[in-house]
């Protein structure tokens, strides 16, 4: 199968592509099985960028607060915030 697809940078882009492969699939172009295979890839594809987006915010956030994680922060996810898990850059 060989298809074009529109623009995949975006959230917006992930809707458009995937109520494209949903006309292409109702038009007989794609089998269901083959737009539901792309439609994860594309659902893939949005979450990575939403999670980037995430990350790129809460740096953002971090940042204006003055706020770095501790050096051991990721390898001990179950900290909470009262415990350590942050340290004040302000003082």
């Amino acid at each position: 199968m060989t298809m074009d697809l529109p623009r995949l940078e975006t959230r917006a882009d992930a809707a458009r592509v995937l109520s494209f492969l949903l006309a292409e699939a109702g038009r007989g172009e794609v089998t269901p099985g083959e737009a539901e295979k792309l439609a994860r890839v594309v659902s893939e594809h949005h979450q990575a960028v939403q999670l980037t987006e995430i990350e790129e915010r809460l740096r953002g956030l971090e940042e204006a607060l003055g706020l770095v994680p501790s050096p051991g922060a990721l390898a001990c996810p179950q900290r909470s915030l009262n415990a350590g898990h942050w340290r004040d850059t302000r003082r």
